[in-house]
């Protein structure tokens, strides 16, 4: 089973890959660093709940609906 902070950043790299969007840009939209996202993504930092709603704020989604697919990569279930 994956931790859930490689989830997490599994996620955060799905979605911003599908909103067609660079670290660089999704950093700037969340008042972030790019080396944040990375880390972020790369499973490497735990995101603060304010940042990860801001970046889900610029991935055009919300903070809910990435922790539901965060719940899904947690448990296996298809995304």
């Amino acid at each position: 089973m994956t931790t859930y902070r490689a989830a997490v950043g599994s996620v955060l790299r799905e979605a911003r890959r599908e909103a067609g969007l660079t670290q660089r840009e999704v950093a700037e939209a969340a008042l972030v660093t790019q080396s944040s996202i990375s880390n972020y993504e790369a499973g490497k930092r735990d995101v603060l709940l304010e940042t990860f709603d801001r970046i889900a704020v610029s991935l055009g989604t919300t903070a809910r609906a990435l922790l539901d697919r965060v719940d899904r990569v947690e448990t296996g279930r298809a995304a």
